[in-house]
């Protein structure tokens, strides 16, 4: 197994977002799932860890320590300065800046302060992240749904169509087999077409 993270969709256990797993500095690997309110992830990860069909590779596996989060989706802090207040980092945005995302925030933001030049910084924190333009929120949107609108089975066959591809947006690379996709699966097809109307909220909102 290389060591670098892995997102396992597995519908039928986990049916808002993939299982992850990916590894740790101090050499332990850390597995986890996401699940709206009500549901547990807790119990997700149990039937994961004992009963799937991965549960052969923890036979010999300890659990070291849990840790929780709740997540919350929200849009970017447009302009993140206010008088003398500056927000920056992960604090100004809805996910994460990343370690070299933090330091060039800090690095532009000290500039702004001693150069007086706000705007700039303001220009600068739009135009670096993604997470400021309105299509991230689309792709956002879509992110889970292939979990939520699939079963196991049918998750195996759109894979297949893309397993030897190196893609970064699962939807519009399995959009490109339309005509197969009407003749062979037009049910799921239609899954797939209603997809690319989903909105945020209709995405994360609790049972």
């Amino acid at each position: 197994m290389s060591l670098s993270t892995k997102l396992i969709a597995y519908p039928s256990l986990s049916s808002f977002l993939n299982i992850w797993m990916g590894p740790m500095a101090d050499g332990t690997w850390q597995v986890g799932t996401t699940e709206k309110a009500p549901g547990s992830p807790v119990e997700i990860m149990e039937r994961f860890l004992s009963t799937s069909h991965f549960a052969p590779w923890f036979k010999k596996a300890n659990i070291i320590h849990k840790t929780a989060c709740s997540i919350t989706p929200r849009y970017p802090i447009a302009e993140p300065i206010a008088g003398n207040i500056m927000i920056i980092g992960d604090a100004a945005a809805p996910a994460e800046t990343w370690t070299q995302g933090a330091i060039a925030c800090a690095h532009q933001a000290v500039h702004a302060i001693c150069q007086g030049t706000m705007e700039k910084y303001i220009a600068w924190w739009k135009e670096s992240f993604l997470f400021n333009s309105p299509d991230y929120y689309k792709d956002l949107a879509r992110y889970p749904a292939l979990n939520v609108f699939f079963k196991d089975d049918e998750l195996n066959y759109l894979y297949g169509l893309i397993k030897d591809q190196l893609v970064s947006n699962i939807l519009d690379a399995l959009l490109k087999y339309t005509d197969r996709l009407k003749s062979e699966k037009p049910a799921i097809y239609e899954k797939l077409k209603n997809m690319q109307n989903l909105t945020l909220k209709d995405t994360f909102k609790s049972e």
